[in-house]
């Protein structure tokens, strides 16, 4: 994700109710073992600072809807003659929390069709067989899962 000087000052002003005025850092705090941020600190006009101190506060203030993970970097690549940044991009990696499967990062996946194919990838979708019983369309399911899984279902 990429912004303007502009873009996350509204976005900010939008999402959290304040008028931070100008940005000028994102500082991650605390980072889980996952590398996700759990505590940051958001610089703005002349050292004044505020921190978001949740994960899940991080993604929804960072973004429109919410951002798919607290694993980012935030890097600035354009600058004023004052050093004030003028563009920020936003560098992450991965979805959700880090543990398991995320209920947003679950919600996005699911709205853009990619949820089966990202966590599911041996899984196929296909029209069901309407003259095909539940049984006769699953036999055969427990030996094609032994093959792939390290111990044999009980």
């Amino acid at each position: 994700m990429e912004y303007t000087q502009e873009e996350v000052g509204q976005l900010l002003k939008k999402k959290l109710g304040i008028d931070f005025g100008l940005i000028t850092a994102f500082e991650p705090l605390e980072r889980g073992k996952s590398g996700r941020i759990s505590r940051l600190k958001n610089r703005w006009n002349k050292n004044a600072h505020s921190y978001w101190e949740k994960e899940l506060e991080i993604r929804r203030a960072l973004s429109e809807s919410h951002l798919y993970s607290s694993a980012f970097v935030v890097d600035v690549t354009e600058r004023d003659a004052q050093g004030l940044p003028l563009r920020f991009v936003f560098i992450g990696a991965g979805w959700g929390h880090g543990v398991g499967l995320c209920q947003i990062g679950a919600a996005v996946m699911g709205e853009k069709k990619v949820i089966l194919s990202t966590r599911f990838w041996l899984t196929t979708i296909q029209e069901p067989n309407k003259n095909a019983s539940t049984h006769k369309q699953h036999k055969g399911a427990g030996e094609a899962l032994q093959q792939v899984l390290p111990h044999p279902l009980q």
